[in-house]
């Protein structure tokens, strides 16, 4: 219990000194230099190459799957079977209430280069089914995500023009729980083995309620994403 308290105070500190956005930032942006900390993303362990992880998403998608992104012949405008990634999320926002955020739609919004043709299309779809994406509520969920680089599910694997990147995040607790789990649950990993389970428990908590009027929301959410690609 001390533990915890000790977290929640620090957590309290940096959200009041930075700000909730700037401590946020600091929480959900990836690191790459020290294995132990939180948000570790690889790299300082095995000489910069990809984690097992990703090489194994990645020959889900061009073997498997048959979409291949590395010859520039694939990523001409017309030609290729365009490809919708979902990746979803749970943690952020409202308890089982779900947000649409992308990289590419805000290039939609703002000034920068437009999306292929179809993109704009696939987002026009969403909007007119009032499926929340590009909504005012949304801003909480995506504040600190800014500065974020190397999204797996944008230009990494999933490239322009062919692929489009959506994350579907599902709220689940109030932030600051969510913050003192991750935390309390990194410590555990790294410090105390005879733990694991416990904060494997609170981590369960924090991300996915074991609640059925969550899971309900949930589903409902991710059925209505799924229609909305197949129906395109």
């Amino acid at each position: 219990m001390e533990a915890v308290l000790r977290i929640i105070g620090s957590i309290l500190q940096q959200v009041i000194a930075l700000g909730y956005t700037n401590a946020k930032q600091g929480l959900v942006t990836g690191q790459y230099h020290r294995p132990s900390g939180l948000s570790y993303g690889g790299g300082a362990h095995n000489s910069k190459r990809w984690e097992n992880s990703i090489l194994a998403v990645q020959h889900a998608i061009m073997e498997l799957a048959g979409f291949r992104f590395d010859s520039p012949a694939n990523l001409d405008n017309n030609c290729g079977r365009p490809l919708v990634w979902v990746d979803v999320h749970t943690g952020l926002g409202r308890y089982g209430r779900y947000s649409l955020l992308t990289k590419n739609g805000d290039k939609l919004r703002g000034g920068g280069k437009q999306p292929h043709a179809w993109m704009s299309e696939f987002m026009s779809l969403l909007e007119r089914n009032g499926m929340g994406y590009g909504r005012s509520s949304d801003t909480g969920v995506s504040s600190g995500y800014d500065r974020t680089m190397g999204f797996i599910n944008n230009k990494i694997m999933c490239p322009s023009p062919r692929c489009m990147g959506i994350t579907q995040e599902f709220g689940t607790r109030p932030g600051i729980g969510v913050a003192v789990v991750l935390i309390m649950e990194n410590m555990g990993h790294h410090l105390s083995a005879s733990g694991r389970r416990l904060y494997a428990d609170y981590l369960m908590w924090a991300f996915y309620p074991q609640r059925n009027s969550w899971r309900r929301k949930t589903l409902r959410g991710g059925i209505k994403m799924l229609h909305a690609i197949l129906n395109f």
